[in-house]
């Protein structure tokens, strides 16, 4: 087994953190996720928006690293502290935007420890309770149970436009 460590991602980071991410939205597509385009150009603003975001104390990615510096991270998971409106009791949810490990270094406890530094640093920023969302044919809902989180939620998903027959209401009505 290889061993790996998780650190705290920074600016300098932004590059592999982005290329991570296209890796996990193409993956993603696969298992009922929204496609991912295909312009390269499309991504080019993303190191920057990640830079602008790690500079947010609310907003943290953990890395899973190597011990080889060439080798790039291999996981991440970016978590988000979200003060919610006054109308809830819980007020900090932390939000784990992304949890993703490379394929060739899954099944080895990398997500696992991935997210929970992610709740630690969500426990420890004030947040009550965390949310996480993936797609219904996700490979790591197991692991999520096992970690505590529970199916709260349905979300439902309709492409459009209507191509069958369906009866669309008047208008002049």
């Amino acid at each position: 087994m290889v061993n790996h460590s998780i650190r705290i991602g920074q600016s300098g980071d932004a590059g592999s953190i982005s290329r991570l991410l296209q890796a996990m939205f193409t993956d993603v597509a696969q298992f009922g996720g929204p496609a991912v385009a295909p312009d390269e150009g499309a991504w080019g603003a993303l190191p920057q928006t990640i830079t602008d975001n790690l500079r947010d104390p609310a907003y943290r990615v953990f890395l899973a690293t190597l011990p080889d510096p060439d080798a790039g991270p291999i996981g991440l998971a970016i978590s988000h502290a979200v003060t919610l409106p006054r109308l809830f009791q819980s007020r900090i949810r932390l939000q784990v935007q992304a949890l993703y490990v490379l394929p060739s270094h899954r099944r080895r406890g990398i997500a696992r420890q991935l997210l929970i530094a992610a709740l630690h640093w969500g426990a420890q920023a004030g947040c009550t309770e965390a949310l996480l969302e993936v797609t219904v044919r996700n490979g790591a809902q197991a692991l999520y149970r096992q970690l505590g989180f529970r199916v709260t939620e349905l979300r439902l998903l309709r492409r459009l436009p209507v191509r069958e027959v369906m009866a669309a209401p008047s208008e002049a009505g």
